[in-house]
């Protein structure tokens, strides 16, 4: 679309990295060093009847889980700095590629970028100490559900659930919540929703007659 004075243009970015899915099904995937394949057994499912043993691959399990978030939120925040100096004003990050740890970060990072953070499995431990620091409403119920947290403006998050699943993802619990958010851009306010399915699908309800989209 040619570009005009009364045009109003929104920068949206979509990234495309390498990544152990933020997901638990059979096994939480970011605390194995490698992506296992079909039938193959890691430190997650091994099991050594041997005295201390367990504790040990316990430890290790924590360890590779917690250096990973730290290299993804270092990954992710230098993102969207570089983002932020191309004035994008949308950023969209692929399915399972953002642990729950890193929302925080990318938070603090995003300046006033809307941000779809990928999607995780919601787990127990992360309620207390990632949800409602960040304004996430996530309880007990959602457990074992595929999220997608919407940074929609500084310190104000909105969420949206996967309610389809692959066949992969067997012990997925079905989502719940889905949702249009409002959105204000260049001044204008928008309507956003993003339906977590199979594949993922992004709609967006903008005036074409009013926006011009550059990537």
């Amino acid at each position: 679309m040619k570009e005009s004075a009364d045009v109003k243009r929104i920068r949206a970015a979509v990234v495309q990295f390498d990544y152990q899915p933020s997901a638990v099904l059979n096994y939480p995937f970011i605390e194995e060093p490698a992506l296992l394949g079909e039938g193959e057994r890691g430190i997650t499912s091994l099991y050594l009847p041997v005295q201390g043993v367990e504790k040990q691959i316990k430890n290790f399990r924590e360890e590779v889980a917690k250096a990973y978030e730290e290299f993804t939120s270092e990954r992710v925040c230098n993102i969207l700095e570089r983002l932020n100096e191309m004035d994008v004003n949308i950023v969209v990050f692929p399915e399972y590629s953002i642990p729950a740890n890193c929302l925080s970060a990318i938070d603090e990072s995003a300046g006033k970028m809307v941000v779809i953070a990928a999607s995780h499995t919601v787990r127990d431990s992360l309620i207390e100490e990632t949800y409602k620091h960040l304004g996430l409403n996530v309880t007990s119920e959602d457990i074992g559900r595929s999220i997608c947290p919407i940074r929609l403006s500084p310190k104000n998050w909105g969420r949206i659930d996967k309610l389809t699943k692959s066949k992969w993802e067997t012990p997925l619990k079905i989502g719940a919540k889905w949702e249009t958010f409002k959105i204000k851009i260049n001044n204008i306010n928008r309507f956003f929703s993003k339906k977590c399915s199979y594949p993922q699908k992004i709609h967006c309800k903008f005036s074409i007659a009013n926006l011009a989209f550059k990537i």
